[in-house]
């Protein structure tokens, strides 16, 4: 392994084990070894945009500068589904600096360019973004909505199955947050067996428990849920659901 890989494996690590600075040398380290602008030194820019702003989330002109390079050489090597996520990208680093309005302005360029290149999964992903930014505003619920079952239609269509239990799961959390926690347990319900219907075309034992564990986020719900109508027993077999390979 030549020693720039090294230093990305080094600050892959770190980063995955949340010592962020760490992470921000050896990128940092790695980055002067790099003298052109192609994939590689995008996706470079691109860990150091999101290092930083997880380092100091509130000051956003550090990580907005690497997304940018990030994101024009991209657009300059013709890759244009990283240029929608490098939009994406920015979007995240003005939300985490409390900057919402410039967040939805990147964010409806990134649904715009996927929309553009026509990649339904991109366009999911970004109509959920958006609705995640505007889900805890109340006067913006209605829409949120709206964009959550857009982009679980998008995704049930295509198959993209990470998508469209992430929208389910953002229709749910309103319909908690409106206080119809009846109505909310019934779709918990409805994706669990869902996944499980799902998981009958899934051969491999550990493939199985793969796919339940990346949406156990739905049965923390149900089971939250379950607990909040005073349902223990049905809230220990939503546990003992997710257990099931």
């Amino acid at each position: 392994m030549d020693d720039y890989s090294q230093l990305i494996k080094q600050g892959d690590q770190a980063f995955q084990k949340e010592k962020t600075m760490d992470a921000i040398r050896a990128y940092n380290a790695a980055i002067t070894m790099k003298d052109n602008e192609d994939e590689e030194t995008a996706e470079l820019l691109y860990k150091l945009s999101q290092a930083y702003s997880i380092l100091n989330p509130k000051e956003p002109d550090v990580p907005r500068k690497y997304a940018q390079r990030a994101l024009d050489i991209h657009k300059k090597i013709g890759l244009a589904d990283l240029v929608v996520m490098d939009a994406l990208n920015l979007a995240f680093i003005e939300l985490q600096a409390g900057n919402r309005a410039a967040s939805l302005t990147e964010l409806d360029k990134a649904i715009a360019m996927a929309s553009e290149i026509k990649d339904e999964s991109l366009i999911s992903t970004c109509l959920i973004s958006k609705a995640d930014t505007l889900a805890g505003l109340v006067s913006k619920r209605a829409e949120a909505r709206d964009l959550y079952v857009e982009a679980s239609a998008l995704a049930e269509k295509n198959g993209f199955w990470d998508n469209f239990f992430e929208a389910q799961h953002g229709v749910l959390e309103i319909i908690r947050q409106e206080g119809d926690v009846e109505k909310a347990f019934s779709l918990a319900m409805k994706l669990l067996d869902h996944i499980d219907l799902l998981c009958t075309s899934i051969k491999n034992k550990k493939e199985r428990a793969d796919f339940r564990k990346s949406v156990s986020y739905v049965y923390d719900s149900a089971s939250d849920i379950a607990m909040e109508l005073e349902n223990v027993e049905e809230a220990i077999k939503i546990a003992q659901r997710l257990k099931e390979a």
